[in-house]
Protein backbone atom coordinates (compact mmCIF):
# COMPACT_ATOMS: atom_id res chain seq x y z
CA UNK A 1 0.00 0.00 0.00
CA UNK A 2 2.72 2.82 0.66
CA UNK A 3 4.33 1.99 -2.21
CA UNK A 4 1.45 2.80 -4.32
CA UNK A 5 1.11 6.24 -2.82
CA UNK A 6 4.62 6.64 -3.15
CA UNK A 7 4.27 5.88 -7.01
CA UNK A 8 0.87 7.81 -6.95
CA UNK A 9 3.02 11.06 -5.60
CA UNK A 10 5.69 10.61 -7.97
CA UNK A 11 3.30 10.25 -11.11
CA UNK A 12 0.98 13.24 -9.97
CA UNK A 13 4.40 15.45 -9.59
CA UNK A 14 6.18 14.11 -12.83
CA UNK A 15 2.79 14.91 -14.85
CA UNK A 16 2.55 18.32 -13.67
CA UNK A 17 6.15 19.20 -13.92
CA UNK A 18 6.11 17.74 -17.86
CA UNK A 19 2.21 19.32 -18.25
CA UNK A 20 1.76 23.17 -18.73
CA UNK A 21 0.95 23.42 -22.28
CA UNK A 22 1.20 21.69 -25.54
CA UNK A 23 3.01 22.65 -28.83
CA UNK A 24 7.09 23.10 -29.31
CA UNK A 25 9.17 26.44 -29.83
CA UNK A 26 11.61 26.86 -33.15
CA UNK A 27 13.07 29.81 -33.55
CA UNK A 28 11.15 31.66 -31.17
CA UNK A 29 8.00 30.83 -32.69
CA UNK A 30 4.97 28.77 -31.04
CA UNK A 31 3.46 25.62 -32.66
CA UNK A 32 0.40 23.77 -32.17
CA UNK A 33 0.54 20.01 -31.90
CA UNK A 34 -2.06 18.53 -33.94
CA UNK A 35 -2.73 15.23 -34.64
CA UNK A 36 -0.64 15.13 -38.15
CA UNK A 37 1.68 16.27 -36.08
CA UNK A 38 2.92 18.98 -38.46
CA UNK A 39 4.07 22.22 -37.10
CA UNK A 40 1.88 25.14 -37.57
CA UNK A 41 3.85 28.79 -38.17
CA UNK A 42 2.06 31.54 -35.62
CA UNK A 43 1.38 34.16 -38.12
CA UNK A 44 0.68 36.55 -35.02
CA UNK A 45 4.00 35.62 -33.32
CA UNK A 46 5.83 36.70 -36.52
CA UNK A 47 3.24 39.66 -37.19
CA UNK A 48 4.32 41.16 -33.62
CA UNK A 49 7.61 40.64 -34.39
CA UNK A 50 7.84 42.53 -37.82
CA UNK A 51 5.75 45.19 -36.04
CA UNK A 52 8.43 45.83 -33.46
CA UNK A 53 11.44 45.14 -36.00
CA UNK A 54 10.47 47.69 -38.31
CA UNK A 55 9.29 50.22 -35.25
CA UNK A 56 12.54 52.07 -35.94
CA UNK A 57 12.62 51.99 -40.13
CA UNK A 58 11.16 55.05 -42.35
CA UNK A 59 10.48 54.71 -45.58
CA UNK A 60 13.65 55.76 -46.80
CA UNK A 61 15.50 53.16 -44.89
CA UNK A 62 13.50 50.24 -46.36
CA UNK A 63 14.58 51.27 -49.92
CA UNK A 64 12.17 53.83 -50.97
CA UNK A 65 9.89 50.65 -52.78
CA UNK A 66 7.39 53.30 -54.45
CA UNK A 67 9.92 56.06 -55.64
CA UNK A 68 9.70 59.58 -54.36
CA UNK A 69 9.19 62.96 -55.56
CA UNK A 70 11.81 65.43 -54.42
CA UNK A 71 11.63 64.69 -50.77
CA UNK A 72 9.71 61.75 -49.93
CA UNK A 73 7.50 64.13 -47.80
CA UNK A 74 4.35 62.06 -48.82
CA UNK A 75 5.90 58.80 -48.66
CA UNK A 76 7.57 59.05 -44.91
CA UNK A 77 4.14 60.62 -43.72
CA UNK A 78 2.11 57.37 -44.73
CA UNK A 79 4.78 55.41 -43.86
CA UNK A 80 4.71 56.75 -40.18
CA UNK A 81 1.15 56.76 -40.46
CA UNK A 82 0.48 53.26 -41.27
CA UNK A 83 2.99 52.57 -38.09
CA UNK A 84 1.78 54.81 -35.67
CA UNK A 85 -1.92 53.61 -36.34
CA UNK A 86 -1.00 49.37 -37.00
CA UNK A 87 -2.13 49.75 -40.73
CA UNK A 88 -0.78 46.28 -42.46
CA UNK A 89 -3.27 45.30 -44.84
CA UNK A 90 -2.47 48.34 -47.19
CA UNK A 91 -5.59 50.14 -46.28
CA UNK A 92 -4.26 53.38 -46.61
CA UNK A 93 -6.95 56.28 -48.14
CA UNK A 94 -5.37 59.47 -47.94
CA UNK A 95 -5.68 62.03 -50.20
CA UNK A 96 -2.37 62.01 -51.95
CA UNK A 97 -0.28 59.13 -54.17
CA UNK A 98 2.56 59.61 -52.27
CA UNK A 99 0.77 59.20 -48.75
CA UNK A 100 -1.06 56.16 -49.72
CA UNK A 101 2.13 54.24 -51.48
CA UNK A 102 4.15 54.86 -47.68
CA UNK A 103 1.85 52.97 -46.24
CA UNK A 104 1.34 50.52 -48.50
CA UNK A 105 5.08 50.24 -48.18
CA UNK A 106 4.70 49.77 -44.41
CA UNK A 107 2.13 46.62 -44.89
CA UNK A 108 4.90 45.55 -47.54
CA UNK A 109 7.44 45.59 -45.55
CA UNK A 110 5.06 44.09 -42.46
CA UNK A 111 4.51 40.63 -44.94
CA UNK A 112 7.98 40.51 -46.21
CA UNK A 113 9.56 40.42 -42.79
CA UNK A 114 6.46 37.86 -41.90
CA UNK A 115 8.34 35.60 -45.08
CA UNK A 116 11.48 35.76 -43.99
CA UNK A 117 10.67 35.02 -40.46
CA UNK A 118 8.24 31.63 -42.08
CA UNK A 119 11.63 30.93 -44.60
CA UNK A 120 13.97 30.71 -41.21
CA UNK A 121 11.97 28.69 -39.48
CA UNK A 122 10.98 26.12 -42.36
CA UNK A 123 14.79 26.20 -42.78
CA UNK A 124 14.52 24.92 -38.97
CA UNK A 125 12.34 21.81 -39.31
Amino acid sequence: MRYLIVLATFLAFFMSACGGSSGSSVSGYRYADNASSEAEFDEDAAHDRAVDDLSYETYGSIGEPYGCTEDCEGHEAGFEWAKENEITDGSCYGDSDSFNEGCQAYADAVEEKIDEYRDADESNW
